[in-house]
Order: C-alpha cells, then structure tokens, then sequence
C-alpha cells in the first residue's frame, strides 16, 4: 500500500508541478540546452573580453541582437568566426552574423554537447532594421 501510494504522490508532483533544471539554475550565458542542432543564425551586437569561471580566465564573449545570454566562445568556436567572418579582430564582427548549432564532441575522453559554429555564413537581418531605426533618431 505505501508503495502504491509514493508511486501515486510522484504522478502527482510530476504532472503539477514541473520543474526544469534549466529554469532554476539559471545563466547568463548560453549553455548547450539553448541551442538546437539546426543551424539557426544569430546576429552579432557586440564581442567582449570577460573574466570566466571560477579560475576568472579570460575568454571572448558574444552578446547577439534579441538575445540576452552571452555566448562564451571557445579557441575552436573563435578561430571558426574568424575564418566565417574573414576577420580575427573581434571589432569588426559587430553587425554580422553566425550560425550556431549542437553538437557531439569529445571533451577530456567523453562525448558531451557543446555549441559549434557553421562554416556557413548566417543572415544579419535583425541588426540592418535597428540600424534603420537608429538613423532615424538620430535626426
């Protein structure tokens, strides 16, 4: 009888009161989970250098148009963006955008998720708008 009933109290939890991980261990940069395993482009606001991690290491970070998050861009991501963009300086990627996606990789001997970026270019739509809006204000 107890067991029927534990088994029945957590139905009950489960379908009233669902609880991601993601919505309580929040971040303020993306994480695998954000991303799908379709490329989908992301315009580029601004590339900034922060501390990270407890070691506080300082890694390259992206903020994009619409989005909130950052994205911590690692040595393989960065040297991608680079060759994507045609440029290494971080200065000149503002306005343009990338493509982000899913993957599988290796990380120290266990296959994990992590976010990659497509060698094909993405499409800086959203910028070009607030660019318009931006030069209309300015007058």
């Amino acid at each position: 009888m107890v067991d029927f009933c534990a088994t029945l109290d957590s139905l009950y939890r489960t379908s009233q009161n669902q609880m991601k991980i993601n919505d309580v261990y929040t971040s303020n940069y993306l994480k695998s989970s954000d991303v799908t395993e379709t490329p989908t482009s992301y315009t580029i606001k601004d590339a900034t250098v922060e501390q990270i991690g407890q070691n506080k290491d300082e890694k390259i970070v992206i903020y994009f148009v619409g989005h909130t998050k950052g994205f911590v861009v690692n040595k393989t991501n960065a040297k991608t963006i680079s060759k994507v963009l045609g440029s290494d300086d971080t200065d000149d990627w503002a306005g343009k955008a990338i493509k982000l996606y899913l993957a599988e990789v290796q990380f120290k001997g266990e296959l994990v998720e992590a976010i990659r970026v497509s060698l094909k270019p993405g499409k800086a739509e959203s910028l070009s708008i607030q660019r318009k809006n931006w030069s209309s204000l300015q007058t």
